[in-house]
């Protein structure tokens, strides 16, 4: 029963195992990452357009690894009680649009909403963005 087949995020439930893979793939001999070659040469003859897709991706080098924080429990019960989850500032203020099971972070009770800044600080943000994009005089 693995928790992404229930309807979980497969980044947040199988992220860690895929940086821990590519660890170990990266530490194998050159027999190894041979036969995984092969295998991704033999998907890329699949009747299904995802796995040949992937697969190409796979021998390219152009798949990638989902960022190390979301794989990280960010809404675990344990992450929770050790005070290392992070609030969905969202569900603080009853808008976010998943469910907690679904959402990568922590609907538990016990967050603190967050305060948003002053409408003067909000204004002052605005300014300081817009100036940073003004282009210059000389259009370079």
């Amino acid at each position: 029963d693995h928790e992404a087949l229930k309807g979980g995020h497969i980044v947040e439930s199988a992220g860690r195992h895929l940086h821990m893979f590519q660890d170990a793939l990266d530490r194998t001999d050159g027999l190894v990452q041979e036969a995984f070659r092969n295998m991704f040469a033999r998907l890329c003859e699949s009747q299904n357009s995802v796995l040949v897709e992937l697969a190409q991706q796979a021998m390219g080098g152009q798949s990638t690894l989902p960022p190390i924080v979301k794989t990280g429990a960010l809404r675990d019960p344990e992450a929770h009680k050790a005070g290392k989850c992070k609030a969905c500032v969202f569900n603080l203020r009853g808008i976010c649009r998943d469910s907690a099971e679904v959402c990568f972070y922590c609907h538990a009770s016990g967050h603190e909403r967050t305060k948003r800044a002053s409408h003067a600080v909000r204004k002052q943000r605005q300014q300081m963005r817009a100036r940073a994009r003004t282009p210059s005089p000389d259009g370079w």
